[in-house]
């Protein structure tokens, strides 16, 4: 019947062991290959106690989820320094290594390995928020693999693993993972975070594959050197960051600004710039957002933009060098000519300079709550603002005066005088004049130089014969047939008017393409079938100009 009362323990020693396997039926396994380290155990009174590990250490650590023909998670050792556990559940930690890490799936690669993984500086606090000074990574590989579908099946088979040892039901509705607030914290029991320093060092690489393109698209991205600050739920302004990486070995990209996508904020700002990037890995993309191949080429980027309450607005001056395109998807291509109003060949050449180079100033901006914001918005605002309107301002710069009378005629072949996307200013001819005016000298002069400036351009040359016409020979041809002995009868006169008409025409067409062939290679100027154009009182003899 004796009562002893225990005021204080303590209990001080070393630790070790090799070969320990764990065990919870039909969810996980886990194998340690040896352990080592200092724990002491000490409480005051019988209320509170902490467990302070100055130092453990462990070695060939394997985890696998029950039922699975791969290991989960590997990693060759774990260092610990200094952990502290308060009954409060309050934890710090000094620093934590984590050496060979490995993220299994089920095949060839894993989903991430990491040389070294070191934590410093963890604090939970009163199982409501934790704090973390530092995370870095050391020469990491990062396998992205998307299936035929677009979805990241592997992280999908990860994640239906954990809920599956965790005892959680799946999830639904598509996985959605929300960012979470501080201001939702307390109301969600999320815990609230903060990490001050994120950073990568050594080599990096986060290897893509897409099997939802056509072929299917790959890409090595090397991040050399990364570093974010102050970022997690509890931060409230937006977070600095610094990149530099290549890209499928020649690629560079320089990235930096502060950006915070987390605890709530919703802006930031940033500039980049892209360069060296090989067009013809990007095909499989071009033929689904295009319908064109990427025969070859070069890109340059120097990207900047602001993002407010989660609106984008962004400039991007985009230098392509030595483009070539081929069509391969006619419906795709089709839709894309139809927003440019010209196929993508004209617009190419249009804007190629001397050295086969397109500068473009291509502004962005776009909510990012929008379901139309994405990649097939970006590649429309590409084509709108970018390449047709470059191309138009082109035009009416090399053509001024001129260029105001230039029309698009879209894609649509009963909207075209010449069967071109674009038509320019035609050139005019007096009524039943096959000589050129000298007056239009001037205009086709300044055409000569836009062609020579732009070889990749073709011209269709488009003649038509009109009423007036008709009027003045008909009048030339009855002042003829009064002289002849057997003159033409009605339809006769007919006829032979009808063939000057039409020689009148050709003759037109003939005349300005002598004109341009002095100073511009025959081969890039197109006759077209002569028209007569005799039932529109308002027509005019002329020679319409395509490209």
């Amino acid at each position: 019947g004796t009562r002893v009362e225990q005021q204080s323990l303590a209990m001080e020693g070393e630790i070790g062991a090799t070969a320990l396997a764990f065990a919870q039926p039909q969810r996980l396994n886990a194998q340690l290959g040896s352990i080592s380290g200092r724990v002491q155990l000490s409480s005051a009174d019988r209320v509170t106690f902490a467990v302070q590990v100055p130092a453990l250490s462990a070695r060939t650590v394997n985890v696998d989820a029950a039922q699975q023909d791969y290991p989960l998670l590997a990693l060759a050792a774990l260092e610990l320094e200094s952990l502290s556990l308060q009954e409060s559940m309050d934890l710090e930690l000094e620093v934590l290594r984590l050496n060979g890490l490995s993220l299994a799936r089920a095949g060839d690669n894993p989903l991430a390995t990491v040389g070294q993984a070191q934590l410093s500086g963890l604090k939970y606090q009163n199982g409501q928020q934790a704090l973390l000074s530092d995370l870095l990574l050391n020469d990491s590989r990062t396998w992205i693999r998307l299936d035929s579908e677009g979805q990241p099946a592997d992280i999908a088979a990860l994640q239906a693993v954990l809920e599956e040892m965790s005892g959680a039901s799946p999830a639904t509705g598509g996985g959605e993972i929300r960012p979470a607030s501080s201001d939702s914290n307390a109301s969600t029991g999320a815990i609230a975070w903060q990490l001050d320093r994120l950073a990568l060092e050594g080599s990096n690489h986060v290897l893509f594959e897409d099997g939802s393109t056509d072929p299917a698209f790959a890409a090595d991205v090397d991040i050399k050197h990364f570093q974010a600050r102050d970022f997690g739920s509890l931060n409230k302004a937006p977070s600095p960051f610094e990149l530099k990486a290549t890209i499928n070995q020649f690629a560079e990209l320089d990235a930096n600004g502060a950006v915070n996508l987390i605890g709530g904020v919703r802006n930031g700002q940033w500039q980049a710039t892209l360069s060296g990037v090989e067009l013809p890995a990007l095909s499989p993309y071009s033929i689904r957002y295009t319908g064109y191949y990427l025969n070859s080429g070069q890109l340059y980027l120097e990207a900047q933009g602001t993002l407010t309450d989660r609106e984008i607005d962004g400039t991007n001056k985009v230098r392509l060098n030595r483009v070539a395109v081929d069509r391969v998807d006619a419906d795709q291509s089709a839709e894309l000519s139809q927003q440019l109003a010209m196929p993508l060949e004209t617009a190419l050449a249009l804007l190629q300079d001397d050295d086969q180079n397109i500068e473009l100033d291509v502004p962005v901006s776009g909510s990012l709550d929008s379901p139309d914001f994405g990649y097939q918005s970006v590649i429309n605002i590409i084509a709108e603002k970018g390449l047709k309107s470059a191309a138009m301002g082109f035009l009416t710069s090399a053509l001024q005066p001129y260029g105001t009378l230039i029309t698009l005629a879209g894609m649509a072949a009963d909207a075209s005088k010449t069967g071109s996307a674009i038509e320019l200013a035609p050139v005019e001819f007096a009524p039943g004049v096959a000589e050129l005016d000298p007056r239009s000298h001037d205009y086709l002069d300044k055409i000569t130089a836009m062609l020579n400036e732009r070889e990749g351009l073709r011209l269709n040359l488009c003649a038509q014969a009109v009423l007036r016409d008709r009027v003045v020979l008909q009048s030339t041809l009855v002042e003829e047939q009064s002289t002849r002995e057997a003159p033409l009868d009605t339809a006769g006169l007919e006829a032979e008017l009808k063939k000057r008409l039409q020689s009148l025409a050709d003759n037109r067409a003939a005349s300005v393409k002598s004109y341009l062939g002095s100073r511009v290679e025959g081969d890039r100027l197109f006759l077209c079938f002569s028209k007569l154009e005799l039932a529109e009182a308002e027509a005019k003899p002329v020679v319409f100009l395509g490209l």
